[in-house]
C-alpha cells in the first residue's frame, strides 16, 4: 500500500484533500450530466456518443459511480468535474462520468484549483 504524501505544513485533520485528476485515454467516452433543476434526477445523457482523449479535457475526481446497487455496486466510473473544455466551454463546471477502465487518476498538489 502506498501513502499520497503532502508537503504542506498543517497537521492531522488540517491536511486538505489531495486533488486528483482524471486523465481520459485516447478515445474514452465521456457522459455529461444534464442540467436539471434540484429535485429532478440526474440523467448523464448531455450528449450521445461523445469521446474525448487526454488532451482534450481537464478532469478532477469527485468520487466513485455506479448506475447499479443491487447486487453489488462496482464503481465502474469515475464521477468528475469538468474543469476545462476547449472545444465545449459551455461544460466547464459540469458533472461527467468516465469508465474507470477508460481512465486514469492521478495526484496533482500543485493543482489547487482541482480541490473541491
Amino acid at each position: 500500500m502506498s501513502e499520497l504524501s503532502y508537503e504542506g505544513e498543517a497537521e492531522g485533520e488540517d491536511i486538505p484533500a489531495p486533488a486528483l485528476r482524471v486523465v481520459p485515454r485516447e478515445r474514452s467516452l465521456i457522459l455529461i450530466k444534464r442540467q436539471g433543476g434540484p429535485q429532478e434526477a440526474g440523467y448523464w445523457d448531455q450528449e450521445k456518443d461523445m469521446v474525448v482523449g487526454p488532451n482534450d479535457i481537464t478532469l478532477a475526481f469527485v468520487d466513485y459511480f455506479d448506475f447499479a446497487q443491487i447486487p453489488i455496486m462496482d464503481f465502474r466510473y469515475y464521477r468528475c468535474r469538468i474543469l476545462s473544455f476547449p472545444a465545449k466551454p459551455e461544460y466547464e463546471g459540469r458533472e461527467s462520468l468516465v469508465a474507470a477502465v477508460d481512465g486514469c487518476v492521478f495526484h496533482d498538489e500543485s493543482a489547487e484549483d482541482l480541490r473541491l
